[in-house]
């Protein structure tokens, strides 16, 4: 398998009009739907922060591993889902290597602090199989990031790629996790910016209500620029 090059994934552009209809949105489903698209029967699959089982329900394979931090999340999936664990991130998975052919995380290491971040990579790739996919999905900063008191820190894909495939830097302070990884879909999530004011301070007066008047109509029909404040990363790990 030969990888592509970085450049191909990491870009401003979109792509085309069925991008945006799909994934400008807040809904996680249109990601976990993309998650789902790589995954084949007789997968082990591992969910990690699983909460009330959005994923496992769109990818319909009730034998999917489940971690959560919450002890009430874990006790209501434990009434649905037989393989259910109480976990907390950084903290040592509780499986063998190489055990996963599939690891999601959704919206989890925007909560990690940069070392508990790089140890639970280092454990994704401890658990994973060659060959496997590992999906994580994660906001961008955006105007409400750090509404939510929990929210840490947000971390682009160039984080991640630094770390599991190793473009080259020498100015890291922490070593390597591994170069077996390609890039498989890099999707961003989107949001539709209000299109902003003018500086109309200056111009005649009939002039200001003209483009008052226009930009007060584009906003009414959510006209904007759009913005990204998320993505889906999907790396596939494999000897190269």
């Amino acid at each position: 398998m030969q990888k592509k090059p970085i450049s191909d994934f990491i870009h401003d552009k979109i792509n085309n009009v069925k991008e945006i209809s799909e994934y400008c949105t807040f809904s996680n489903e249109p990601f976990f739907r993309l998650a789902c698209s790589y995954y084949k029967a007789g997968m082990k699959v591992l969910d990690v922060g699983a909460g009330r089982g959005d994923f496992v329900r769109v990818l319909g394979n009730k034998s999917t591993y489940l971690l959560d931090s919450n002890p009430r999340a874990v006790e209501i999936l434990k009434s649905e889902y037989p393989n259910v664990f109480l976990h907390t991130l950084p903290n040592s998975l509780p499986f063998e290597d190489k055990f996963f052919d599939l690891i999601h995380c959704s919206h989890i290491i925007e909560h990690l602090y940069p070392q508990d971040l790089y140890s639970s990579l280092l454990e994704f790739d401890r658990c994973l199989n060659l060959n496997g996919y590992l999906v994580i999905s994660t906001p961008l900063i955006y105007s409400g990031f750090y509404d939510d008191l929990s929210h840490i820190k947000p971390y682009s894909p160039w984080v991640l790629i630094h770390y599991l495939i190793d473009p080259g830097l020498d100015n890291r302070t922490r070593k390597v996790i591994s170069s077996d990884y390609s890039i498989v879909r890099l999707q961003y999530r989107y949001t539709i910016q209000p299109f902003p004011y003018f500086n109309i301070s200056y111009s005649k007066i009939w002039l200001q209500n003209l483009l008052i008047g226009m930009t007060n109509f584009l906003r009414k029909i959510n006209s904007g620029s759009y913005q990204k404040t998320g993505y889906t990363i999907i790396f596939q790990k494999c000897n190269l």
